[in-house]
């Protein structure tokens, strides 16, 4: 993706979990602008709205869905922890815009389990379709853990903050 100006503000009905294969640049994402470069790891509800302000000729890799998926998996009479895995990450829009991943060790779950994803999305056989289900319930859940922990460092520092402040 080249970008040059032809990405204005947009919001989409779907989400969307992007992934900076190369390049650099800005994103400005429900109001607030970031850099973005190799490896770094988005997603988008379909309340946020988001544009690219690109710097350096950019490879993006786009994983689009619904809440379709997830009634598609409740079909399977999954335990209620896959929705809330799925509350956990998606019904908010951002509030803390930039990467969603940010363990290495981490990322390249992500990373190993999108190109999983990927090869079982273009097979077509008659088991892709659950394997791919599956691979996505592992990609979401590594991101629900990591959105989580990081919720939890930053509710631990706000606390910090808030008793430095108490005590002054």
């Amino acid at each position: 993706w080249n970008g040059q100006n032809g990405n204005p503000t947009h919001g989409h009905y779907f989400y969307e979990l992007i992934v900076v294969e190369s390049g650099k640049g800005m994103q400005v994402m429900n109001d607030v602008t970031f850099p973005y470069q190799k490896g770094v790891i988005f997603l988008l509800t379909s309340n946020d709205e988001h544009s690219f302000e690109i710097e350096e000729k950019t490879l993006f890799t786009f994983v689009k869905f619904t809440e379709q998926i997830f009634a598609e998996k409740n079909e399977e009479n999954l335990p209620n922890a896959w929705q809330k895995k799925i509350d956990t990450i998606l019904i908010n829009p951002n509030t803390r815009p930039g990467t969603i991943i940010s363990l290495e060790k981490e990322k390249h779950k992500v990373l190993q389990l999108l190109e999983l994803l990927k090869v079982e999305y273009e097979m077509k056989d008659v088991v892709s379709p659950h394997l791919v289900l599956d691979l996505f319930d592992a990609l979401i859940t590594v991101i629900a853990r990591c959105l989580n922990e990081q919720s939890k460092t930053l509710t631990y520092k706000e606390n910090a903050d808030t008793d430095r402040v108490g005590s002054v």
